[in-house]
């Protein structure tokens, strides 16, 4: 549950920050005036503010990871993997409960919709 509030909070910090980064970049597409360069200040504080908070936020992600060695056992094979980072591996150990979530890994895959079912109403003429 730690690691899921972490994450849920980590992610709305980030979309706030990408939110207040457009806002910068179209502020100084603007003439430039005393008070375009004001606002541009704060948002470059504000944004930097919000960056050291995702810092810290990671720091404590990596300190849970540490302290739940299962936790930790699973983030590294996953960390591992090419093309999984510390976010994605993170999201796979919450959503899944630590792969604690499914008897198999058929079900894991129906769950991330990689599984090959057909879906037909069973009503439909083929030729």
């Amino acid at each position: 549950m730690e690691l899921g509030r972490l994450l849920s909070l980590r992610d709305q910090i980030v979309r706030n920050r990408t939110g207040l980064m457009g806002t910068l970049e179209e502020l100084t597409g603007l003439l430039s005036s005393p008070s375009t360069d004001v606002s541009c200040n704060s948002l470059k504080n504000t944004i930097a503010y919000l960056s050291k908070q995702v810092l810290k936020l990671e720091k404590q992600i990596d300190q849970l990871l540490k302290r739940e060695e299962d936790l930790g056992k699973n983030y590294q094979l996953l960390t591992n993997l090419k093309g999984i980072g510390r976010i994605l591996a993170c999201q796979l150990i919450y959503h899944t409960c630590n792969f604690e979530r499914f008897d198999s890994w058929r079900q894991f895959s129906s769950y991330c919709g990689t599984a090959p079912f057909e879906h037909s109403s069973k009503t439909s003429v083929f030729k």
